[in-house]
């Protein structure tokens, strides 16, 4: 087990990286790039300019930028100066926004003069325009420079706070320790076996937690970071990143993953220069990871599982040739380190192998809480329930295959009663999802009717499928209707939107 040392915090990463490799490129996006030096001098002098601006450690700064240079070097100083980083969703609409700021109270935003009306219209507070600002110009060298300054010193100190949408609609703000992170960046690093050579491209806004760990693990490791325009996630366009810019490793969703997939089967590619991958976020298909193993053995593909709220990623499996040959489901592997899994039943009694039960996370990735919402905080994390640990409530089925490897099942809103039988959507999804044609799908339930959704390729056979679905599943399961896509919606994250398919074809409800 490695241990985080107290007394250090994340802008370490950074520190050290600058001193061994100061001239190579670590962040580039679209239209600038910035060195390990030059980010960790601009960070310095950032951080000096808040704490001479009054912004205290623990002060709260917030963030309105699409994915760049200059959002990192921000998030750098911030944490530089012991405050708390909070990514604003670019893309919310001004209520979102609002109800955000209004929660977490920030002691100023840092953005660009083309989002002033929008960030004028929704608060009062004091704004930093980076463009008023010598040292946010990564084209000149007329910023004052420091020697190196970190109020951080203790991994304790809370590094982020990240909103997800809540039940209620109305958005949950999850506080994340510097130990959290820093847990997170360390497993990651030799999960994937990262290094200097390491070039990431970042394919998800960073006020996502899936994209923001990709600042730390480069840090870490001395490599480079590419920031995707995340309004072109095409497959054409993504893949020719990758080649271009000889991209070793991604991290996507598996619909994103799926496309990249089709496009690659399409057309020949033979000059990729990724080593892994890492899925997350949905149901890993098969069938594709098999497309992409047959074209490119060498590749290392991982699935991998994290609610935000124990900090990215808290568990992952390498995938292998055997978890393609079977019709099991592929696992999500064992906890990181510092962490530990529980499966209860609902007396909060460990299940026995095989079986399902509800999972619990404790361990140093589980969040603090949600900020200034004691009465959901005590809701989602327990203190005393298993050993004296703080322990997380996922939410989320899962069972301990034979194996002794954590195997995800559904969510709780996954798990419904049909005809007095106990059913989980997500058995059907992985019927649908064995088939061939199909690319992804989706199965949305409401006043006892199952809709499957389906998107397929071009050899899509409907006889064919509902032949394996009644070979495979009890009637009480199988679907009502299946409707055919051309493409699944998808939420900003890459997640399939289930809420948009029941909205949208709320007839066949």
């Amino acid at each position: 087990m490695k241990l985080i040392e107290d007394k250090i915090c994340t802008s370490v990463y950074l520190k050290n990286s600058a001193g061994k490799y100061p001239n190579k490129i670590y962040v580039r996006d679209n239209k600038t790039t910035i060195t390990y030096k030059d980010m960790e001098d601009r960070a310095n002098s950032l951080a000096l300019m808040l704490n001479s601006m009054g912004i205290s450690p623990s002060d709260r700064i917030a963030l309105y930028f699409e994915n760049s240079t200059v959002m990192i070097l921000s998030i750098w100083g911030i944490l530089k100066n012991a405050s708390i980083f909070v990514p604003l969703p670019y893309d919310a609409p001004a209520t979102r926004l609002q109800a955000i700021v209004n929660n977490c109270s920030p002691a100023m935003i840092v953005t660009t003069r083309e989002n002033e009306e929008t960030i004028e219209n929704i608060c009062s507070l004091r704004i930093i325009y980076v463009e008023d600002y010598a040292l946010f110009d990564l084209s000149q060298n007329t910023y004052p420079r420091y020697p190196y300054y970190c109020q951080c010193h203790d991994t304790k100190d809370h590094a982020y706070i990240i909103y997800t949408s809540g039940s209620t609609g109305e958005p949950k703000g999850v506080m994340i320790r510097h130990e959290s992170l820093m847990n997170y960046t360390e497993t990651t690093v030799d999960d994937f076996s990262f290094n200097e050579e390491t070039k990431s491209l970042c394919l998800s806004p960073l006020y996502f937690d899936g994209a923001l760990g990709s600042i730390f693990y480069i840090a870490k490791t001395g490599g480079t970071l590419l920031l995707h325009d995340i309004s072109l996630t095409f497959p054409r366009i993504v893949l020719r990143s990758i080649i271009q810019n000889e991209i070793t490793h991604i991290g996507c969703t598996p619909s994103l993953f799926v496309a990249l997939i089709e496009y690659i089967r399409k057309n020949s590619y033979h000059d990729l220069k990724l080593k892994t991958v890492g899925l997350g976020g949905d149901v890993v298909p098969k069938s594709s990871i098999r497309e992409l193993k047959a074209c490119y053995p060498t590749i290392r593909i991982f699935n991998r599982y994290g609610p935000t709220e124990t900090t990215i990623i808290v568990s992952g499996y390498e995938i292998n040739e055997s978890d393609l040959e079977n019709e099991d489901d592929i696992p999500i592997g064992l906890p990181n380190n510092n962490s530990t899994f529980y499966v209860l039943d609902d007396e909060f009694e460990e299940v026995g192998v095989k079986e399902v039960g509800e999972l619990y996370i404790g361990g140093i990735q589980v969040m603090t809480g949600y900020w200034n919402d004691p009465k959901l905080t005590s809701e989602k994390i327990f203190e005393n329930l298993i050993d004296n640990e703080r322990i997380y409530r996922t939410g989320d089925y899962v069972y301990k295959n034979s194996g002794g490897l954590y195997v995800y099942v559904s969510r709780t809103q996954d798990y419904v009663k049909r005809h007095g039988y106990r059913i989980y959507l997500s058995e059907i999804e992985k019927i649908l999802n064995r088939n061939r044609t199909v690319k992804e799908s989706a199965i949305i339930y409401q006043d006892d009717i199952l809709i499957a959704f389906v998107s397929a390729n071009d050899e899509y056979d409907e006889n064919c499928l509902n032949e394996e679905l009644k070979n495979c599943l009890p009637t009480y399961m199988i679907p009502n209707h299946i409707v055919i896509l051309q493409e699944m919606p998808h939420t900003t994250v890459g997640k399939i939107d289930k809420q948009y398919l029941s909205k949208e074809y709320k007839h066949f409800l």
